[in-house]
């Protein structure tokens, strides 16, 4: 492999130019016409410029030898083509290209192997004044290599639309900028075995392609940016099994854009994906990846959002949205330690999360939407010392939360606004759950189902008018603390039971509140403690099992209490306090 090789190309017009120098010479030419033709070799210290004017002219240039050789081709016209061949023997060259026209091409070293060398510099623009494209083909190996290519053309009619063609092998420490500007463009890199590398792309216009492999890599970079409307742009970053540092950062400005990125094999990796405009698609997914952050972002109208993030140890997933009708669905599947945080702003906005494994531990969960008709899905499993935080604020939100086998974790979930449902179910192979919910408003609704965990300490509260919430307690449950509390009018609070050995405690305040209490079969040593305070109250129950006991407190005017006990060594104790209260109490 060479060293040391300084190259230059810049493409704005076609010129062709036929040459051969040796040592230390300088050679102008300048070709007017069609059909022109130049070809160029250099064996060390030679200056050579070369113009050419027309149509169909080409220049050629290779077998390129020694150092500090200094080339500079110019074409001006229509169906021009620059080859570049290999150097060899030296470094230190500077090769200026400049195109201006339409569908001229600029070849590096094509069908004759990559051409080889470290330390290029590489300026490399092609403009067209009415959108006609260009085409670029490069095969490079080398370190050190530097390219910045531009591609120019104006948002014609019937635009062509320029191609930038990429290939690097086994190249290290490698930077590559490419921009285009116009229509129906499109860039497509490929490097395989590469090291520390970084690649760049910028398209501004619409209907624009990016498409970009690395396979084989270490610690690289890739950036990409499209400004417009119905732009794609696709990642696919695949390590080599050693070390590597992934870092991903992409971006859309405008509508209907598609963008999409895949991260593999890698140590660490940071991925960044944002899209501002209307009707925007964005998905990236991570695997097999030690140590993973992937942050996306949407702003706009009818936008969707996939990330994913798979057999990781610790993973960081960030998701946010703002607007109206988007949606978001992040799922992090056989990962030991994450972290996932979304956020919603706006109204009818969708968010579904999902954490799938063996086992989670020390996961954390935080999601948060606020503005009107939106709906929160979460799903997780096999939860070991976790943290989930679930917050809406505003009207007419959802929220949905299956757990299925947790053990020492901490659910919270809080909204505040009217018209909110909340439904959670809790399915657990373990003990030690806390699970809080908090609702603020009006005509609010939560229905929650715990099944088979052990020790749960649940703690529910509802603050204003016409709220409901429900609780049901099912299967082994052993030692289950429950404080339900509601503060407002107009208000129902039911619980049902199978547990064994539950402690609860209803705390109503306000006027025209109803309690709801049973206690089916094969709950046992249970205790429940009524409190209802104000007038026009309803406390209702049935105790179905054995061994239980009912303590109720009525406090206020015009207040029922309605109970029946159809099992054995049972205790109910009511009391009452105020004017025209009425107690039916039946034994079976």
């Amino acid at each position: 492999m060479k060293r040391g090789f300084n190259l230059s190309v810049i493409t704005i017009a076609l010129l062709s130019v036929g040459f051969c120098v040796n040592a230390a010479d300088t050679v102008k030419v300048d070709q007017k016409g069609v059909e022109n033709s130049a070809e160029y070799r250099s064996w060390g210290d030679n200056d050579a410029r070369f113009r050419q004017n027309g149509q169909f002219n080409e220049i050629n240039a290779a077998d390129v030898k020694s150092t500090n050789n200094q080339m500079d081709y110019r074409q001006h016209g229509e169906g021009n083509v620059i080859t570049q061949a290999d150097f060899e023997d030296g470094g230190n060259h500077t090769l200026k290209m400049d195109q201006k026209g339409h569908q001229n091409a600029i070849e590096f070293n094509l069908d004759r192997g990559v051409v080889d060398g470290d330390g290029y510099n590489m300026k490399l623009v092609q403009d067209s004044a009415a959108g006609a494209g260009h085409l670029l083909k490069m095969e490079l190996q080398g370190d050190g290599e530097k390219a910045d290519i531009a591609q120019i053309s104006g948002d014609g009619p019937n635009p062509v639309g320029h191609r930038v063609e990429m290939y690097t092998v086994r190249s290290d420490d490698n930077n590559y900028t490419i921009k285009q500007y116009g229509a129906e463009n499109s860039i497509t890199y490929t490097g395989m075995f590469a090291d520390n590398n970084t690649v760049m792309a910028d398209q501004h216009g619409r209907e624009n392609v990016i498409g970009a492999r690395l396979n084989f890599v270490d610690s690289s970079m890739a950036k990409f940016d499209q400004d417009g409307q119905r732009n794609q742009a696709q990642l696919l970053m695949v390590g080599s099994g050693r070390p590597m540092d992934a870092k991903v950062n992409l971006s859309q400005h405008g509508k209907d854009n598609r963008l999409q990125s895949f991260v593999t094999m890698a140590d660490t990796s940071l991925v960044e994906a944002r899209q501002e405009g209307n009707g925007n698609v964005l998905g990236s997914a991570v695997t097999a990846v030690k140590d993973t952050e992937l942050k996306t972002e949407q702003y706009g109208k009818a936008n969707m959002i996939s990330a994913t993030v798979s057999w990781a140890d610790s993973a960081k997933v960030v998701v946010r949205q703002q607007g109206e009708s988007n949606m978001a669905a992040a799922n992090v599947m056989m990962v030991k330690e994450s972290k996932i945080k979304a956020d919603q702003q706006g109204k009818y906005n969708q968010a579904n999360l999902g954490l799938i494994g063996i086992n989670f531990e020390n996961a954390k969960v935080e999601v948060a939407q606020k503005g009107e008709s939106n709906a929160l899905g979460a799903m997780v499993t096999n939860a070991v010392r976790s943290e989930m935080l679930l917050k809406q604020k505003g009207v007419g939100n959802q929220l949905a939360l299956g757990v299925n086998g947790i053990e020492d974790s901490n659910i919270k979930a809080k909204q505040q606004g009217q018209y909110n449902v909340a439904n959670l179910q809790v399915v657990g192979e373990g003990e030690s759950l806390k699970l809080t919910t908090d609702q603020q408003g009006q005509m609010n609704q939560l229905t929650a189902l715990v099944t088979d965990v052990d020790n749960a300490k649940i703690r529910a509260a509802q603050h204003g008018q016409q709220n409901t919430a429900m609780l049901n307690l099912n299967g082994k449950d052993q030692g289950t603390d429950v404080a339900m509390n509601q503060h407002g009018s107009l208000n129902a609070i039911s619980l049902m039971s199978t547990a064994a050995n539950l402690w609860a405690e209803i705390d109503q305040n306000g006027e025209y509140n109803v309690v709801d209490l049973e206690t089916n079969s094969n709950g046992v040593g249970n205790i429940i403690d009524v409190s209802q305070q104000g007038n026009s109250n309803t406390l209702s129950g049935d105790q179905k099992s054995g061994g239980n006991t009912l303590l109720a407190d009525q406090q206020g005017t015009g207040n029922v209490i309605t109970f029946r006990q159809t099992s054995y060594g049972n205790t109910a104790d009511f009391t009452q306090q105020g004017t025209g209260n009425v107690i039916s109490v039946s034994q079976f």
